[in-house]
């Protein structure tokens, strides 16, 4: 069963930029979903309940921005909105994959100790062990976006990663501004030089979205990734021009 929430988490904000009370709405949609989940899978409320404050604790760290409780509310929220029915190894995995995030980490870093960190967390929770198996699987699979196999039942977790690729234009560009909040350690022109790359090696692919079920929203995400990288490449021609 998906998660169920009052708030639509699809339009995505910066949590630090929420004020009090909605970030208390957002902690007990996050913690209680969590919570519930785990019930559901037999672990008592006492270590579930411990567990899902930890995620949020861990995921609510001072520099991140985007990589927060929010954006996977949001994946669960999206899944919702186009009737997409998550197993428990999805689930698991969308609650857990971000839950290491260092910006200067290098590529897939992040995912595996994020992996890594879900078997520490789970491991006395006595969960079936194909199910910590499958998650951490999928978990590390999210850090190839950019490879072209990659195994059929996790396209869709991959995808509601990107989801907001193809959102509406003010939730695209929030949420790059919240991934530019991130990476702090970096100039302006090391930024727009790694958003470019990233921007056109998704474009380069034949398609952004994996799934059939993202196959609707495919153009919105490759029109609003190529705007955004023109722009983006724009700036950076006159940077260098001035340099």
């Amino acid at each position: 069963m998906n998660i169920k929430v009052d708030h639509d988490y699809t339009k995505f904000m910066d949590i630090h930029e929420l004020e009090i009370g909605q970030v208390e709405h957002a902690h007990i949609d996050f913690t209680e979903n969590l919570e519930q989940f785990l019930n559901g899978l037999q672990v008592a409320p006492t270590r579930s309940a411990y567990v899902a404050q930890k995620l949020w604790d861990r995921m609510t760290e001072p520099h991140r921005h985007y990589h927060t409780p929010l954006h996977v509310l949001g994946m669960f929220c999206c899944a919702n909105e186009m009737n997409i029915e998550l197993g428990d190894v999805e689930q698991l995995a969308i609650w857990f994959h971000d839950a290491i995030y260092h910006p200067p980490a290098p590529a897939g870093l992040n995912e595996h100790e994020s992996a890594k960190l879900l078997a520490r967390m789970t491991y006395d929770l006595n969960l079936p062990k194909e199910l910590i198996d499958g998650a951490v699987d999928a978990i590390e699979c999210t850090s190839r976006y950019l490879d072209e196999d990659v195994p059929p039942q996790f396209k869709v977790i991959m995808d509601l990663d990107l989801s907001n690729l193809s959102a509406p234009p003010g939730v695209f560009q929030r949420t790059g501004a919240a991934v530019a909040r991130e990476y702090t350690g970096l100039s302006q022109r090391e930024m727009l030089i790694r958003n470019v790359a990233f921007f056109t090696t998704l474009l380069d692919r034949p398609a952004i979205y994996r799934s059939s079920q993202f196959a609707d929203r495919e153009q919105i995400a490759r029109k609003q990734v190529q705007s955004e990288m023109d722009r983006l490449s724009e700036i950076l021609r006159n940077l260098s021009f001035v340099s």
